[in-house]
């Protein structure tokens, strides 16, 4: 992920800043501006640390960073979706061409390389991860876990917080549980909760991106955090409709879980949308002072 983000984020770093200073001037032209560019990066952290950046630098305030922010949740799930096609024929010929591409070490055509060679690492890993189910899910932990109470989903919340504090990514942790929830004695309902968790997890990047940042720079991590707390405490007695939900809109197990993914995060987005002037008065009163 590393790799194609790097391809990506060259390829047009000198727009990204500018379109989202030109698409912030509502917090509907935030959020879209936000799905547009994670998507383009395919990391929710990289635009929200640009985002905090800019906050930092007085370029942005803190009320139409919330726009933003919106949005990369939203974005983020584009990358899930990518994942369940199956590009499994054409993973060596984006292999072969991104190593050409970048030994060419030419502008542009270095760019390119990355990201085909990027994402086809990224299916390749996936396959990876597959494969290794049935390994992890033979260990004792693993046992002791799905034993304990598969519809406990407190668990699996922590779970997916702490993996995706650690990995920087909630991509790359609901992109493993893709990779093994096909297993039979995996429930879709508990990946779920793994994908509720990963929400919350990400928000490190920015936090940490923060702290020597701004008073809005702060801020803007903090809205961070709340909002997918928020969202996560509204949707977790929720988990077994959302589950339900998912098998409707799909047959395997890992696109129900992106589609699951994708739902919860335009829900959420489109429920703050309406309410960020006080919502954003809330995280004032609640971290201005801590802020400074």
């Amino acid at each position: 992920m590393v790799i194609m983000r790097y391809g990506l984020y060259n390829l047009a770093q000198r727009r990204l800043q500018n379109t989202l200073l030109y698409l912030t001037k509502t917090p509907l032209r935030g959020m879209i501006a936000g799905v547009f560019l994670t998507a383009i990066l395919q990391s929710s952290s990289a635009v929200t640390v640009m985002t905090v950046a800019l906050c930092s630098a007085g370029y942005l305030s803190f009320e139409k960073a919330i726009g933003i922010i919106l949005g990369t949740n939203i974005g983020t799930t584009v990358t899930l979706e990518l994942i369940t096609i199956d590009f499994d024929s054409m993973i060596i010929p984006m292999l072969i061409a991104g190593v050409i591409l970048i030994s060419t070490q030419r502008k542009g055509w270095f760019e390119c390389g990355s990201i085909l060679l990027g994402f086809s690492l990224i299916i390749i890993s996936m396959s990876g991860f597959s494969s290794l189910s049935d390994e992890l899910q033979a260990t004792s932990i693993f046992k002791m876990w799905q034993q304990a109470n598969p519809s406990h989903y407190l668990s699996g919340v922590f779970v997916g917080t702490v993996l995706t504090a650690l990995l920087q990514s909630s991509t790359a942790v609901t992109g493993i549980v893709m990779a093994i929830v096909e297993q039979p004695s995996f429930h879709l309902s508990t990946a779920i909760s793994i994908m509720l968790g990963a929400n919350i997890g990400t928000c490190m990047t920015a936090y940490l991106a923060s702290i020597n940042g701004s008073e809005d720079a702060k801020l803007t991590a903090f809205a961070h955090i709340w909002l997918n707390i928020i969202g996560v405490v509204i949707f977790y007695p929720l988990i077994p409709f959302l589950t339900d939900v998912a098998l409707i809109l799909a047959r395997t197990p890992d696109v129900q879980l992106a589609h699951a993914s994708v739902l919860f995060n335009v829900l959420v987005s489109l429920l703050f949308l309406p309410i960020i002037r006080p919502f954003a008065s809330f995280i004032k009163k609640l971290h201005g002072k801590r802020a400074n």
